[in-house]
């Protein structure tokens, strides 16, 4: 299936898969330490298996979106959007606050926030600074995405049905989880406690992306996935023994220490560090074990390996 360009800027680009003329589903971007432009777009297979047209929006830098040319992103996305009767949104860490700047201007169904991180600078938001420094931001324009945050975060509250998920036990994205709250009707915050950033680092590797685009995809959004799939894991006796055997290697151990300034262990930051599942695309990493047992389930494969051919529209 062949991947569209609906927009695209030395910044920014948004693309689109699928065939679907009645949903659509939003998602985002992450944060990334060697960072080297644009990463290619993702399959959206998990979204697509499922009757979701995909848009994904992609940044050059870890600047959360907060480009100069973020007004005509919007403007297009809200365009291609309009059509959609049901139109959903996912977003990880730095992606999340691609969600809310999303929601701010297409006027979502539901939207699903995974740790969203909603502040490039430890200073933002300008009113009740947050102080987060784990992940620093590469801004091509500081005085622009300061201005562009606070527009952003003073717009009318969303009537879309919303779900956070989060882990409280690391303060800041408590914090975080309360800002995305600030900014829809009636959102429900779902603390994860002791699952890290993000709390999918929390799941079996293999399953953790599916699992939440399972619950995206859900009408009003079914967290229960989740946080079922999370207490299962917990409980599960061979857990330990998962965790002594996850792939780490010594540069993912030095980029989790390097990003984690709370008193909580290191590897509680970003374990797997890749929630699209990019490893193993040529410029984002190395590959890594998938341990896909059906390759017809689209909760079990690794969707993000094979970047869908691109055509601009």
């Amino acid at each position: 299936m062949s991947t569209r360009i609906v927009y695209s800027s030395g910044a920014l680009r948004a693309t689109m898969t699928g065939q679907s003329s009645e949903r659509v589903m939003f998602t985002f971007d992450h944060w990334r330490r060697d960072r080297r432009g644009m990463a290619p777009p993702p399959s959206g297979a998990p979204f697509t298996t499922r009757g979701f047209t995909h848009i994904h929006v992609s940044t050059a830098r870890n600047d959360w979106f907060l480009a100069p040319d973020l007004a005509p992103l919007l403007t297009t996305l809200a365009g291609v959007a309009a059509h959609f009767p049901v139109r959903a949104g996912l977003g990880f860490s730095m992606g999340g606050f691609g969600l809310f700047a999303v929601s701010r201007a297409v006027p979502l169904t539901q939207a699903l926030f995974v740790s969203p991180q909603t502040t490039c600078r430890p200073d933002l938001p300008l009113d009740h600074a947050i102080g987060d420094r784990r992940f620093p931001q590469d801004l091509a324009d500081p005085v622009f995405a300061c201005e562009a945050d606070h527009v952003i975060r003073h717009t009318p509250p969303s009537d879309a049905a919303c779900v956070v998920l989060f882990d409280p036990t690391l303060p800041f994205d408590a914090r975080h989880a309360a800002e995305v709250a600030r900014g829809f009707v009636a959102p429900r915050l779902v603390p994860m406690p002791g699952a890290g950033h993000p709390v999918t680092d929390a799941l079996p590797p293999t399953r953790a992306f599916g699992t939440v685009a399972r619950a995206a995809c859900a009408p009003g959004i079914a967290e229960h996935f989740v946080t079922q799939a999370f207490a299962r894991f917990r409980r599960d006796p061979t857990k330990a023994l998962l965790e002594q055997i996850r792939p780490k290697g010594e540069e993912a151990d030095k980029d989790r220490r390097d990003r984690s300034h709370e008193d909580r262990p290191r590897r509680q930051i970003f374990r797997n560090a890749d929630p699209f599942g990019l490893r193993g695309v040529q410029g984002v990493g190395k590959g890594f074990e998938r341990g896909v047992q059906n390759p017809g389930d689209p909760d079990q494969r690794d969707h993000g390996d094979d970047p869908a051919s691109v055509v601009a529209v």
